[in-house]
């Protein structure tokens, strides 16, 4: 009997096969992909095949490590568009930003929510003060100048009629020098005439002879008269020339002295402004700082900063108001000061006053460390806080039985059921994100009261009310 089923209902049976290790395909990079090292170590198992597997299996490894970090690379951006994107956004910051110090100082401004200055910034009665100052001083100076240049025009033309007399004087004395020595050659002459008397001499009479003795006689007594008074002129002259001379160098001495006087004067005042009006700038630099940070220095000691704090109170959160009507905004001023480790910018401790804000943590965190400009914001946080939990606790201290201090964060509050409930309301509350924490329930067996706080413990509770419904609904569970 011929079978008439058709072909494709044929049945094929094929042995089922177990697939070992060496079946699988290994797609990896290195000598692993073609080689045959772990069929060898399988067929023939030994320390040399054993070692030659190894080393190639740590090959592959190291070759996957490789790509995973390439690809990791790849992911975070390497390339040439991604550096000359990451170079756009820095040239944008740096041409597009305001400076730094500003900037947080407007950012924080605005944070708290401060009201900015609405008046444009005018210059203060100091620094025009200042100004005018300057400008008086420039004008005096100038006139200064103006007078040496005059005096020192006047030394020139005094110094040139000077040299004027000299030259005349020096005229006359040479013009002396030699009238003396006519006379002292005519002196001569006449000594040796009297050796040598000529024949015409011989012939004249006694008479004539005299006469013309007498008449030389007139003549040298009018030389004589003549060399007398210009000697006596020229001692006149030398005795006005030496103090001239002494004068005209007391005078330059004295114009260099001036000059000197003119130029220091001048500098000075140059000087004297640029002072004042840097400290001018930085006096006006100083307020808005202290308008932007609400920061003043009263004091810098030996170890000791003493600021005052003008510190901005933001509204209370309704939510922790439970309905009552907030204040408002408003601002506080303290004063605090920062004690320092002896030649150190450490902090050692800080007082506030007044003293209505707990700042002794803050403290204690930030002793013997250079942070204190971190500390001094902390405490504007804690004192702007305070007064919100302040202002809370009283609003729910008017619906419900409460004992608690601004001191302290434990604060105590009556149950419907005369039980006591011991919450933690942190200093921090209701702001940062800070929640109530049951502690403990007091006038409840330990057991009930383990209990509520185990069954709360997870619970975020935001607001006083909120915090007793829940512990009353935790005790009405047990029971």
């Amino acid at each position: 009997m011929v079978d008439e089923r058709p072909a494709s209902e044929s049945l094929t049976t094929i042995a089922p096969l177990q697939l070992r290790f060496e079946d699988i395909s290994v797609h990896s990079p290195g000598v692993f992909a073609k080689s045959e090292a772990m069929q060898t170590l399988r067929d023939a198992p030994s320390g040399v095949g054993f070692r030659a597997a190894l080393k190639e299996l740590n090959q592959t490894e190291e070759s996957f490590a490789k790509i995973l970090s390439q690809a990791r690379e790849k992911a975070l951006g390497n390339s040439d568009g991604d550096l000359e994107l990451i170079k756009a956004h820095i040239k944008r910051l740096k041409f597009g930003t305001i400076e730094l110090s500003t900037e947080q100082a407007f950012l924080k401004a605005v944070l708290e929510s401060r009201q900015l200055p609405k008046d444009a910034p005018t210059e203060s009665e100091g620094f025009k003060a200042l100004q005018q100052r300057l400008k008086s001083l420039t004008s005096e100076n100038e006139r200064r100048v103006e007078e040496m240049e005059r005096q020192i025009a006047a030394l020139g033309d005094e110094y040139e009629t000077f040299r004027v007399e000299h030259r005349a004087l020096t005229e006359v004395v040479e013009e002396l020098e030699t009238l003396e020595a006519e006379a002292a050659t005519a002196a001569w002459e006449a000594q040796a005439g009297d050796a040598s008397v000529t024949a015409a001499d011989r012939e004249k009479s006694k008479d004539e002879l005299q006469r013309e003795l007498e008449s030389l006689d007139v003549e040298l007594r009018e030389v004589n008269v003549r060399l007398s008074e210009n000697q006596m002129a020229a001692s006149k002259l030398k005795e006005q020339l030496a103090p001239d001379e002494s004068a005209i160098e007391q005078i330059n001495a004295q114009a260099k002295y001036l000059i000197g006087i003119s130029k220091a004067a001048a500098r000075e005042a140059q000087m004297s402004a640029q002072i004042a009006e840097a400290q001018e700038a930085v006096r006006e630099q100083t307020k808005l700082l202290v308008t932007l940070q609400g920061v003043e220095i009263l004091a810098i000691e030996e170890n000791a900063l003493v600021l005052k704090i003008h510190t901005h109170l933001p509204s209370t959160p309704e939510f922790a108001m439970e309905g009552s009507t907030p204040r408002g905004p408003s601002s506080t001023t303290h004063t605090v000061t920062l004690h320092l480790v002896k030649d150190s910018a450490r902090l050692a401790g800080a007082t506030l006053e007044p003293s209505d804000t707990p700042i002794l943590d803050i403290i204690e965190e930030a002793a013997g460390m250079p942070v204190l400009a971190r500390a001094l914001a902390e405490i504007r946080l804690r004192i702007a806080a305070t007064a919100q939990r302040a202002e809370a606790l009283a609003a729910a201290a008017a619906r419900t039985a409460l004992r608690w201090s601004s001191g302290e964060s434990l604060v105590r509050a009556a149950l419907p059921n005369g039980a006591v409930a011991v919450l933690d309301v942190p200093f921090e509350w209701p702001t940062r994100g800070a929640n109530i924490s049951l502690i403990n329930v007091e006038m409840v067996p330990p057991q009930a009261a383990q209990l509520a706080v185990t069954r709360l413990m997870t619970t975020n509770l935001n607001y006083v009310g909120e915090a007793l419904e829940a512990v009353t609904e935790a005790l009405k569970n047990q029971s």
